[in-house]
Parts: structure tokens; C-alpha cells; sequence
């Protein structure tokens, strides 16, 4: 097949987060039926499964893992909390002060959105320092290599016993992800 046109979506599941699901169909729509076509997708949801469905031909599927039993490692433990979009950022307050003396990675939807807390964290008197992709890349890798530095640290002179937390603070409107090891 001689092919002109190739089309990439990347992080399929984040562009459907984003409720971008009938912009995508209409770009697809208006692109030539001949062409070469990647989708890629950390989850399998059936929003994803719809657009390979709508944007590819004959896909391949190319899993990790796939015959895992447990989605999650051994000694993890997921959970979440609903909480209203107005109560939110008190709930992740009170957590983060409940678990200071603790490592606390949060993951926000944007950077503006990790820009607007760390600020705000850091006007309320909560220590943190922030990483995202538009910082200058020395202050990013240096972040990156502190972060990576004291996970090191943490690993080689704790017990894996003691409690760190992975929160996705906007994932969706109503809940916040909780992940401890």
C-alpha cells in the first residue's frame, strides 16, 4: 500500500478524558480512508475500543502484561473518595496535612492546574516543590533528579512498611485516587 497520510493518537484515554471523543471522529472523518494508523492507549476503556474501532482497519492489539491475574502490584492498595468539586481542594488540605511527615506525590490534569496548587500549597505553608513540562530544563531535570534522589534516599533508610501516597487530584469531576505502598 503506498500511503501518504499517517495518523498517530497518542494517550487515546486522556484525549477521551478530556471529552474530545466527537472532535476526534470528526478529524477522522475528513482524513483519507487510505492511511496508516497508531493508537495508543495506557487503558483499554470502551471509549478507546470505539475510536480504534472508528480510526483503524484491521488493528493489531500489542498488550503488556496481558495474561496478569492482578492489575495492581502485590502490597499496593488503591482506593478513592468521592468528594463534590467545591470540597476538594480542603480534602486534599487536610490530607496532606495529615500525612506531612510522609511522601506525597500528587498528579493534577495540567500544568496550569500544578502551577495554581503549588503556589497555593506553598502560600498556605505546605512544603512542596512542583514539576511539569514547561519549567526550564535545568529546573525540571534538577526537580526530576531531586525527586528520583530522595526516593533513593527514602527506599535505602525506611522500612517499605511506612506509608507514601500517589493522589490523582483531578482525574475526573468528582474523585480523587489514592494509591499507597
Amino acid at each position: 500500500m503506498n500511503v501518504d497520510m499517517c495518523l498517530t493518537i497518542d494517550e487515546a484515554d486522556r484525549i477521551l478524558e478530556a471529552n474530545f471523543e466527537e472532535e476526534m471522529k470528526q478529524i477522522i472523518k475528513i482524513l483519507p480512508k487510505e492511511r496508516q494508523a497508531s493508537l495508543f492507549s495506557v487503558t483499554q476503556t470502551k471509549k478507546v475500543a470505539d475510536l480504534a474501532r472508528v480510526s483503524l482497519k484491521d488493528p493489531v492489539y500489542v498488550g503488556v502484561d496481558d495474561e496478569r491475574k492482578r492489575v495492581t502490584n502485590e502490597g499496593l492498595e488503591q482506593g478513592y473518595c468521592v468528594v463534590p468539586c467545591d470540597k476538594r481542594f480542603i480534602v486534599l488540605y487536610s490530607f496532606l496535612k495529615r500525612h506531612q511527615s510522609q511522601k506525597v506525590m500528587v498528579f493534577f490534569s495540567s500544568v496550569n492546574s500544578v502551577k495554581f496548587h503549588s503556589e497555593l500549597l506553598k502560600y498556605i505553608h505546605v512544603d512542596c516543590f512542583d514539576i511539569h513540562g514547561q519549567q526550564k530544563h535545568y529546573c525540571y531535570f534538577l526537580n526530576i533528579y531531586v525527586a528520583f534522589l530522595a526516593i533513593i534516599i527514602y527506599a535505602k533508610n525506611t522500612s517499605w512498611d511506612v506509608l507514601v501516597y500517589v493522589l490523582e487530584f483531578n482525574v475526573c469531576t468528582y474523585y480523587i485516587m489514592l494509591l499507597k505502598n
